[in-house]
């Protein structure tokens, strides 16, 4: 599976730390095999190498160089990283309020860090003189195979990412873990140094802004002027001409909405993207929003062409971003393939830091443990396989997670569940935007806010649950958005009155929009846009999808099986695996992709190294 590079802001990269007696692994100039460049950075003795997709976006001066990947807030501004930053830009950034990873190297040493939410992924390999750190697991595979040391398989994460069907462990990766054995993704609150083939790990010096509360009232009214202000940034970006914003009718959507009517100026700038049939809740309630607000459905803006892409590119696109931390699947038949600079999205994503999600799904393990390991061997022992209840890595599978529950910042069970949320799926699920920015547009969260996470983490896990925070919240962005219907009927009936710090709900008796007119006249203005934008014939066919994906993900699981995997398991996995695809090919696609990831991670391409270009700044 070849390395699928993304598009600016976004900027594949790789520290690479080599010990004196390990120097020899790498040519001393720079190389590249075509989509990946490796150069060496200051004192030969240093042994720093950095290798990118995209060098001529990286910051160079004699000794160092610097980078980052993503969508930052700068000086109150909305900062895209499409060109080399300095390292003062770079070291500016909000700790909270972006997407990023970077790094800067200097003086012999390289920091690596994200925001502190971990939208920005970094993963990290550290053994026998050689350390890197990288945004990208797939790079980590290729490098470390160009540097002689072939991928071998962390069977525990094998285990954990195949031996259930249950969303938890089917739908993101649950362990701190990856397919490579010594690979693994780094902590969002830890700060990386590497240097002479060597990684240490320090707290980040913000890593406290994730952290309980002394006072909810003043840190609720804190985070209502952090998302204002982010999507006031948003808004005024200069870097784009449109802005997207996503309604739903959903409660993290509104509370961008509410905090889009806190700037000025805005009609002309943004319009609104609702997806679904017409006949839907989400329709319906957008309807009613955009018309209460007085905005436009979008109808599309940007002109890059969009070109047609094969089942071939998508599922390598697919593997070699994600890499076995998200298993879902999606595709395109045609694509700007990054090209879309014109627009930014803006989007509702991480309202669950504020409320809960994991707590919900497995409450009735928490409710029949006492501790964390407790916890984590009923729930494995309860979402297993039959086949895979003896397996000899199931019980490390249950301690992995149970250090995993005990590592992050909760006390209590509910907590430590949510912690493990916000330090996994938050950030696979919603934090990996590489496919968005892929096939439609950056796009950027502004409901990432460490004064609302301290807020929320001020409650008790039954206020918070509770939709407390989202209420406040809206309440004071503007009272009308709490009354307007939602999808899923009104959420905010747990909320108990005498706890209530905002103005109590207001009967408006606001009724869904009884016409999607606006709405049906903007997606027929879209679809012929988009058509419009097409070139070429469409070469992916949908209906054959589902079948070559499951041959593909077949023939990957022999492979797995060839490298140490049970004739018994690897025929229940396959037998598993049919029934999937029989019942639903979405089911089937969630299991396909685990496999599939744990083959291409395990077989990277050859780094088919020749000479590269100057690549020196002064």
């Amino acid at each position: 599976m070849p390395f699928v590079p993304l598009a600016a802001p976004m900027l594949d990269f790789a520290v690479i730390s080599l010990a004196p007696h390990r120097a020899g692994l790498l040519a001393p100039e720079p190389f590249t095999d075509g989509t990946l460049y490796l150069e060496p950075v200051g004192d030969a003795k240093d042994g720093l190498w950095l290798a990118s997709s995209a060098p001529a976006r990286v910051h160079r001066w004699p000794g160092g160089a610097c980078g980052v990947s993503g969508l930052g807030m700068l000086n109150d501004g909305l900062f895209m990283a499409r060109a080399p930053a300095r390292p003062e830009q770079i070291e500016a950034l909000s700790p909270d309020q972006g997407q990023y990873s970077r790094f800067v190297i200097r003086d012999g040493e390289a920091t690596v860090q994200t925001d502190v939410f971990g939208f920005g992924t970094v993963f990290e390999y550290a053994w026998d003189g050689v350390a890197i750190v990288s945004n990208r697991a797939h790079m980590v595979s290729i490098l470390l195979a160009a540097l002689g040391r072939p991928p071998k398989p962390d069977w525990v994460y094998v285990t954990a990412s195949l031996f259930s069907e249950h969303g938890f462990f089917a739908q993101q990766n649950a362990l701190s873990r990856t397919a490579v054995e010594g690979v693994r993704p780094s902590e969002a609150t830890d700060t990386l140094l590497v240097s002479a083939g060597q990684l240490v790990r320090r707290q980040h010096p913000d890593a406290g802004l994730l952290t309980s509360s002394d006072s909810y009232g003043t840190s609720l009214e804190l985070g209502v002027e952090q998302i204002v202000s982010s999507v006031r940034a948003a808004v005024t970006c200069e870097s784009v001409e449109q802005t997207v914003v996503d309604v739903t009718a959903g409660k993290d959507s509104r509370l961008v909405l509410g905090a889009l009517l806190g700037s000025t100026g805005w009609k002309d700038r943004v319009s609104f993207n609702t997806l679904g049939a017409e006949s839907s809740p989400d329709v319906r309630i957008a309807s009613t929003l955009v018309d209460l607000v007085g905005g436009r459905f979008y109808t599309g803006h940007d002109e890059s062409v969009l070109r047609p892409v094969t089942l071939e590119w998508n599922t390598d696109f697919w593997l070699s971003y994600y890499a076995g931390e998200y298993h879902r699947f999606g595709a395109a038949s045609h694509s700007p393939l990054g090209a879309n600079r014109t627009e930014l999205g803006v989007g509702g994503a991480c309202g669950e830091l504020f409320r809960g999600f994991w707590t919900e799904v497995v409450q009735d393990h928490i409710q029949t443990s006492a501790t964390a390991a407790e916890l984590a061997t009923r729930l494995v022992s309860a979402a297993s396989q039959p086949e895979w209840r003896s397996h000899a890595y199931l019980d490390a599978v249950a301690d992995d997670l149970a250090a995993d529950l005990e590592r992050g910042a909760g006390e209590t069970l509910e907590d430590m569940v949510e912690d493990h949320y916000l330090r996994h799926r938050n950030r696979s699920h919603c934090g990996m935007r590489g496919f968005t920015l892929v096939h439609e547009r950056a796009v950027w969260y502004p409901l990432l806010s460490s004064n609302l996470f301290a807020a929320a983490r001020s409650l008790d896990h039954g206020e918070r649950s509770s939709n407390r925070v989202i209420f406040d919240v809206l309440a004071r962005l503007h009272p009308a958005l709490v009354d307007v219907p939602f999808g899923g009927g009104y959420p905010f009936g747990r909320v108990q009155r005498e706890l209530r710090s905002g103005p109590e709900r207001i009967v408006l008796n606001i009724q869904e929009s009884a016409s999607t007119e606006a709405w049906s006249d903007a997606t027929r203005r879209r679809h012929v846009h988009t058509s419009r934008r097409r070139q070429g014939p469409q070469s992916l066919v949908w209906a054959e999808m589902a079948g070559r994906i499951h041959l593909q993900a077949t023939r990957a699981l022999q492979r797995v099986e060839e490298i140490g995997l049970s004739e018994e398991l690897a025929a229940a996995l396959q037998r598993r695996m049919d029934a999937l695809f029989d019942a639903s090919a979405r089911r089937g696609y969630q299991l396909a992709m685990r496999i599939l990831a744990i083959d291409a991670l395990l077989a990277p391409p050859p780094f088919a190294a020749v000479p590269g270009p100057g690549l020196r700044q002064d």
